[in-house]
């Protein structure tokens, strides 16, 4: 889903107006979603992360790579400017406020794609199976 909505908001085939601006949402809190997946811990005990899926969490912290570097701002970002009111968001110039959206899609692909290789397949439910290649941006 990341990666289709990252292409369909690339392609600027939606133009400006409110299915842009709900799409641009989805996108931001669906990376956002991904990297708490990947990169957080739990916050409450019914959270998902990435760590569930092996048998000593650590053996997914060990071989994960380091956040990309278009991944950084991506978790800030969607919480100011998307999730939350926040009055940061009004002194953001409109260059700033373009998001690198096939970047962001394929860094995050690549992390699942290292996350696929190294969970045990029998943890993953049967529709992972076998396992994708991950998907070009």
């Amino acid at each position: 889903m990341l990666n289709s909505l990252g292409r369909g908001m690339a392609s600027a085939v939606l133009g400006q107006g409110p299915l842009n601006n709900a799409v641009l949402e989805s996108f931001a809190i669906h990376a956002r979603v991904m990297l708490g997946f990947l990169y957080e811990g739990k916050r409450y005990p019914d959270d998902v992360v990435a760590g569930d899926y092996f048998d000593d969490p650590n053996d997914w912290v060990k071989v994960r790579p380091s956040i990309p570097e278009a991944l950084i701002p991506v978790q800030k970002r969607a919480n100011k400017e998307v999730a939350h009111l926040s009055y940061k968001r009004l002194g953001i110039a409109d260059e700033a406020r373009l998001w690198r959206f096939i970047d962001i899609a394929a860094a995050i692909g690549s992390i699942m794609a290292v996350f696929l290789r190294h969970v045990p397949a029998e943890r993953l439910h049967p529709d992972w199976l076998p396992l994708p290649e991950p998907e070009s941006p």
